[in-house]
């Protein structure tokens, strides 16, 4: 989910010095664990879980870095998707955001297109096969089909647990 995973796997509970912002802001993460109050925007403001974007020729032959692995490889592209990463540099570069895409043929993207992920080849994003949308769990345990035009700002808050934002889930 949203969070900043640099070259090191940072601890969680880790402030980034430069920004003052937690490394990583969702509900899952490699050892994460923590309580319900932990989730202080709310378990119906949260994303818990959702479908991921896969390139459909790379599935085939599991040749996408994002689909290459087993259910329960720990914290990895296989497993869990992000919004974005946010920035780690001093003085801070822009945040990088991943919006949700429909699953496609082929990599769609350039390495310029940083809406696709880090390497532009969407093994960071949520997304699905449906034409309209993809579905996402919240903590509440609803389940919702949420359009890909939904805003950078409003994905962004439901994968971050603790932002102190709290918007409608449009549908």
């Amino acid at each position: 989910m949203e969070g900043c995973q640099d070259v090191a796997w940072p601890d969680p509970y880790q402030r980034n010095p430069v920004t003052g912002k937690p490394y990583v802001t969702g509900i899952i993460w490699l050892h994460s664990r923590f309580k319900v109050k932990d989730i202080t925007d709310g378990l119906s403001s949260t994303y818990l879980i959702g479908e991921k974007y896969v390139d459909l020729d790379a599935a085939k032959d599991g040749a996408s870095m994002g689909d290459d692995q087993g259910p329960l490889v720990s914290d990895d592209r296989d497993v869990v998707r992000w919004a974005g990463w946010m920035p780690m540099t001093d003085p801070p570069n822009p945040y990088t955001y991943f919006r949700p895409h429909h699953d496609t043929r082929g990599n769609p993207s350039n390495p310029s297109d940083t809406s696709y992920g880090y390497w532009g080849n969407g093994t960071y994003n949520f997304g699905s096969a449906h034409a309209s949308g993809f579905n996402m769990a919240l903590c509440d345990g609803s389940v919702h089909h949420v359009s890909y035009d939904i805003s950078e700002e409003v994905h962004r808050s439901f994968c971050n647990r603790a932002d102190k934002k709290n918007f409608p889930l449009p549908e």
